[in-house]
């Protein structure tokens, strides 16, 4: 538990939008994105929380939600309500990235694969950053992707396989490259509905796909074919059908959020 004298000055009745820490053991640092009040970083070895400078309101008067942290290498990549934005850590130069489309979009989920591309989800589509032009580039989903598609969560499993978790259904890019609709797969868990909400996917250490939906959670095989049991649901145990996040962690226990 984390309880530091001064989270009640900052965090009180704030609203958490996300908690971001590297992949680096020698990182001390847990960034925190809020919906209110903005980025606050959180130091394990002092046990204290402090207020990142508000650099996007000063610099860009960009909005206070943010949705997503990244930091890769000296940068740390912050997905608003209002653009995606890159700071270097050593110059504290800040830079709002340009896109081939209307330049507030929300910034749902940004990701770096294991070949080294950042990915951005947003509420007009899917993005990747081109490093030499310095912009991110629309990802042209197929038309059985549908149209005005939300990437709610982009992710990859062990394979290197990128999921697409959507308000429109969960897609996958095997190999970086090829588009599969799995969407289908789990049609008969919505009740015919077209609202199906994808909101996060996981991968467990039986190579089973843990799927986080808006209609409750699904499992699926590792063929990704049928489900190995029925979708969970408020009856079956949840406190509310609509789960955000699921993760599962080293002991292969699943979380929900």
């Amino acid at each position: 538990n984390v309880h530091p004298e001064n989270a009640n000055i900052y965090l009180a009745n704030t609203m958490i939008m996300c908690i971001y820490e590297s992949g680096d053991t020698n990182e001390d640092i847990v960034w925190i994105g809020t919906g209110e009040k903005g980025l606050y970083k959180y130091s394990r070895s002092k046990n204290v929380f402090r207020h990142h400078e508000n650099y996007f309101f000063n610099i860009t008067q960009a909005a206070s939600v943010y949705y997503s942290i990244l930091k890769e290498q000296n940068y740390l990549w912050t997905g608003t309500s209002k653009g995606l934005y890159r700071k270097n850590l050593v110059s504290n130069i800040v830079e709002k990235i340009k896109t081939t489309e209307v330049q507030d979009q929300a910034f749902y989920s940004i990701f770096k694969d294991s070949r080294g591309k950042i990915w951005a989800g947003t509420d007009q589509g899917l993005f990747y950053f081109d490093a030499k032009r310095k912009s991110l580039l629309t990802y042209e989903l197929p038309a059985t992707a549908y149209q005005n598609i939300k990437v709610l969560k982009v992710t990859e499993d062990k394979k290197g396989t990128i999921w697409l978790c959507t308000n429109r259904g969960l897609f996958a890019l095997e190999d970086g490259i090829h588009f599969h609709d799995y969407t289908p797969v789990l049609k008969i868990y919505f009740n015919g509905s077209k609202n199906m909400v994808i909101n996060d996917i996981t991968e467990d250490n039986e190579n089973r796909y843990w799927v986080a939906t808006s209609s409750g959670l699904i499992l699926l095989n590792e063929n990704k074919t049928h489900l190995f049991r029925h979708k969970v649901t408020e009856p079956q145990g949840l406190l509310d059908n609509m789960v955000i996040d699921v993760f599962c962690d080293s002991r292969g226990q699943i979380w929900l959020g």
